[in-house]
């Protein structure tokens, strides 16, 4: 039986991973600029070890996390990881993370999961997200390409809404280009600092008989695995609260343009309170 080159190179975009050690304990300072970490002593660390499928319940969590809730933090370390460790856990081994390195990374993930949605559905990356998603790449990390990026989102942030709705609308294209570029860097830099990479597997419960899989057990290598089911699969991608900014999911999938709340925000009233801001912005353009 004869098959295309395109039905030949699917995959079944399902990714495991192995199981990886969970910490004892956790604790965020005082001065709130760290999470402490401490593994058990003895042989009873290896049973902390867990399996877990990337899942939106996982990448919804992390960019979820806001740098004023320190027991929100500590919760989601003890179920899901920290970043510093890389996968083998000594009889009582500690350490710490800088949390100012794990909000830089949520919100260069909020930036790529809005990326990436906007590409679905067709519709126009926005400036805010790719400022958000070059985030992940610090200064003096960036190539040239990057570089640009920043200064170029940077600009037309800045600039008189005049102007901005002007130059906009002359690079669509070329920012649909420049976000495809930056998601595949950032794809690619995350399973590289998470020391995994795919590789292709026999499976005989997949519809073509092999998936990926990604080698290497730790918390980085969940959230690399989470990630890439988002951006390339489309799975696991929440929305953004337009009244709080937290990541929800939504009751139903939104359209190009149109505004998302989350179940909080909808029993305070901020979604017809925006809603009436933005008609009024509206009316106060035409008279412009």
């Amino acid at each position: 039986m004869a098959h295309s080159r395109r039905e030949l190179g699917r995959l079944d975009r399902r990714y495991s991973l192995r199981a990886w050690p969970l910490p004892q304990r956790v604790r965020v300072s005082s001065d709130g600029r760290w999470l402490e970490w401490s593994y058990p002593r003895g042989p009873g660390a290896e049973q902390l070890a867990t399996r877990r499928d990337p899942s939106s319940e996982l990448l919804q969590a992390f960019i979820g996390l806001t740098d004023s809730a320190a027991p929100q933090i500590e919760k989601f370390a003890l179920r899901w990881g920290v970043f510093h460790h890389r996968g083998k856990a000594g009889p009582g081994e500690r350490g710490r993370d800088n949390l100012q390195r794990w909000f830089q990374t949520i919100q260069g993930f909020r930036g790529v999961l809005g990326l990436s949605g906007a590409l679905r559905i067709g519709g126009i990356p926005g400036l805010h997200d790719l400022r958000l998603a070059m985030r992940l790449f610090p200064r003096g990390q960036r190539d040239p390409y990057l570089e640009r990026v920043w200064a170029r989102c940077t600009s037309l942030l800045l600039a008189t809404p005049g102007r901005r709705r002007t130059v906009a609308a002359m690079e669509r294209g070329q920012r649909i280009e420049t976000t495809r570029h930056v998601l595949k860097i950032v794809t690619q830099s995350t399973l590289r600092a998470a020391h995994t990479t795919p590789c292709v597997i026999l499976d005989a419960g997949s519809p073509n008989g092999f998936c990926l899989e990604l080698a290497g057990g730790s918390f980085k290598a969940a959230l690399a695995a989470a990630l890439l089911n988002s951006v390339i699969s489309g799975e696991g991608g929440p929305a953004f609260c337009d009244g709080c900014g937290r990541a929800h999911q939504p009751r139903r999938r939104s359209s190009v343009g149109r505004r998302s709340f989350c179940d909080v925000c909808r029993q305070q009233g901020v979604d017809n309170r925006v809603r009436v801001r933005d008609h009024r912005a509206y009316r106060r353009s035409l008279r412009l």
